[in-house]
């Protein structure tokens, strides 16, 4: 089971890194200017943007959502 665990896992694309991940959700803040938004509205909508411009199998969703959480709420603080 592990080397066919490592087969598999050879095959598929690199995990985006988190660094690109928070890279891409800070553009996608500025351009859609979500910082004064209501959260759920901003998260929702930061989200939909994230997923058009990223293929959802380079990233855990999981991270993601936690991410975006994270990047709004830095940005809010400024």
């Amino acid at each position: 089971e592990r080397s066919e665990a490592e087969l598999l896992s050879s095959l598929l694309p690199a995990a985006m890194p988190t660094v690109e991940v928070d890279a891409v959700m800070l553009r996608i803040i500025q351009e859609q200017n979500l910082a004064g938004m209501d959260a759920k509205r901003a998260t929702g909508l930061l989200l939909k943007n994230f997923f058009s411009q990223v293929d959802k199998s380079l990233v855990d969703g999981q991270v993601v959502k936690e991410r975006a959480q994270v990047a709004l709420n830095d940005v809010q603080r400024k």
